[in-house]
This record gives structure tokens, C-alpha cells and sequence, in this order.
């Protein structure tokens, strides 16, 4: 479990919920997933992420890169 806090005050907890999809050759690696944010007021949001590690010849990340649409955990109605 993790514990975000934004800068405004508003803290979600979060856990991964399910791989969607997994991309990757030797170097590149890509992976689709939803993560379900439990709200403050308790409400649980599945929001899409996509992570992005690139690694070099010794199978080391140079570089990570996560993506999430965090615009689902401010609707005011969730479906």
C-alpha cells in the first residue's frame, strides 16, 4: 500500500490492482495497469497507468517513467 500526499493537502491510498499489458525486448519494457485509489471519503477509483523502464547492456533501469490519469479521483460522481 502507498500513501500519496499532494501538495494541496488531499492524501489517496493506493494499491496495484491487475497488469493489462506487458510489453519489452532487452533494452524497453512497457506495462499497462490500473491502480485503485481508496479516496479520503472511501470511494475506490480505478485510474490507467503505464510504466516505461529502459535498461542498459548490464539488464540495469537507466530510466523510469510512470504515467497515470489521476483526472478519474476528482470526479464528483464515480461510476
Amino acid at each position: 500500500m502507498i500513501l500519496i500526499q499532494l501538495s494541496y493537502g488531499r492524501a489517496f491510498r493506493c494499491a496495484p490492482d491487475s497488469f493489462l499489458t506487458i510489453l519489452g525486448s532487452d533494452h524497453y519494457m512497457a506495462a499497462e495497469a490500473l491502480i485503485d485509489y481508496k479516496r479520503k471519503d472511501g470511494k475506490v477509483v480505478a485510474l490507467p497507468c503505464v510504466t516505461m523502464i529502459e535498461r542498459n547492456a548490464a539488464g540495469e533501469a537507466t530510466s523510469v517513467r510512470i504515467f497515470i490519469d489521476t483526472a478519474p479521483i476528482f470526479q464528483t460522481e464515480i461510476k
